[in-house]
C-alpha cells in the first residue's frame, strides 16, 4: 500500500467535528499515515504557537490579512523549525519581514490571476530568498517561471 501524506486538511472545522474520527480511520484504512491540520481562519492561528512550541515546521495559507498575520507571527517568533507561507499572494514589500522570522514562501498558480508587474515584483523579492513552487496539474510550468523572473 501506498504511504500517503494529507498535508492540507481542516480537522479542527466545527462543520465535521462530530465526523472527524471516522474521517480519519477511513483515511488511515486507504494509506493516508499523516495528517497536517491547516486553520482556516484567524481563531486557527493558535496552531502557530502550538507548532512552534512541539518544535514543527509550519504551513500557513493567508488570504488577503497579511498586515494581522505578520504583527501574530512576529509576536511569536521566530521559528527556527520553519514555517511555509503557501500559496504565497502577499506584498513583496513584506517578504523579507517574513523571511526574518524564519518564512519559506510557495507560490501556486494562482499568480496568473494577479497584475503582472505585482505578481514580477513579489516573485523577484521572494525568489531570492527560500521559494517553494506547488505545482499541480501544470497549471504552472517551469516555463511559465523562467519567462516572469
Amino acid at each position: 500500500m501506498i504511504r500517503l501524506f494529507d498535508s492540507h486538511c481542516q480537522l479542527q472545522d466545527h462543520r465535521i467535528l462530530n465526523i472527524v474520527p471516522r474521517l480519519v480511520n477511513e483515511t488511515l484504512d486507504i494509506g493516508v499515515t499523516h495528517f497536517a491540520v491547516n486553520g482556516v481562519s484567524e481563531n486557527d492561528w493558535h496552531l502557530i504557537s502550538m507548532s512552534k512550541s512541539k518544535f514543527r515546521p509550519t504551513s500557513i495559507h493567508c488570504v488577503r490579512a497579511f498586515g494581522d498575520l505578520l504583527e501574530v507571527l512576529k509576536s511569536e517568533g521566530p521559528f527556527p523549525s520553519g514555517l511555509v507561507l503557501h500559496s504565497y499572494l502577499g506584498y513583496a514589500e513584506m517578504v523579507t519581514e517574513f523571511y526574518k522570522l524564519g518564512a519559506y514562501f510557495s507560490f501556486s498558480g494562482f499568480l496568473m490571476s494577479m497584475k503582472e508587474s505585482k505578481a514580477k515584483k513579489m516573485l523577484r523579492a521572494g525568489y531570492c530568498w527560500k521559494p517553494m513552487l506547488r505545482m499541480r496539474n501544470h497549471l504552472f510550468p517551469d516555463s511559465v517561471l523562467r519567462c516572469w523572473l
